[in-house]
């Protein structure tokens, strides 16, 4: 039954999503027509505001319970901004041949370099993508290292054990 109000959960949220997104869509594509590059500019990083704390506590809930549940929310999260940068970034080269003061240059330069996963146009392909990246950050922060012995330990424990540690030929082991 738990699982049951799980999915349905996961489900209500990706719809809302889904439906945040599209009208985000929308009003940037109007915005963009009327605003200057420093209104633009302003609106690009209140919108980012926002969707970081999404991201944030989406990648948060993620790396503490690496489950496929956490795996859907993060993705979703993910999803979500990656089409709305790709629109943004769209957005921002209608002021690439416009004279700009160096901060606001400087600003849509970032956007235009703010990603190191560009995603697609295609909503289906841009989907896999965010869930390949998504299902291989659960992997990084649910591998372990093993030692010769036997004794398996997780990422956080070898941290931790790297921090503490001087003898050299331990370090070199972990």
């Amino acid at each position: 039954m738990k699982t049951i109000a799980k999915l349905f959960a996961g489900g209500l949220l990706a719809i809302v999503l889904v439906a945040c997104s599209q009208q985000g869509a929308d009003q940037a594509v109007d915005a963009a027509v009327t605003e200057t590059a420093e209104e633009f500019v302003a609106r690009v990083n209140e919108e980012l505001r926002e969707l970081g704390r999404e991201l944030g506590a989406a990648g948060w809930v993620r790396a503490t319970y690496i489950t496929e549940d956490t795996a859907i929310l993060s993705s979703l999260a993910r999803e979500r901004y990656a089409e709305w940068h790709s629109n943004t970034v769209d957005a921002a080269l209608q002021f690439d041949d416009q004279e700009l003061s160096p901060e606001t240059r400087r600003a849509i330069d970032l956007l235009k370099l703010g990603t190191s996963l560009p995603a697609p146009k295609d909503a289906a392909k841009r989907r896999e993508l965010t869930q390949i990246a998504t299902e291989l950050t659960g992997m990084y922060g649910a591998g372990k290292y093993c030692r010769s012995d036997g004794e398996c330990i997780s990422g956080t424990e070898l941290e931790g054990l790297m921090q503490e540690l001087r003898d050299y030929d331990d370090l070199l082991e972990l």
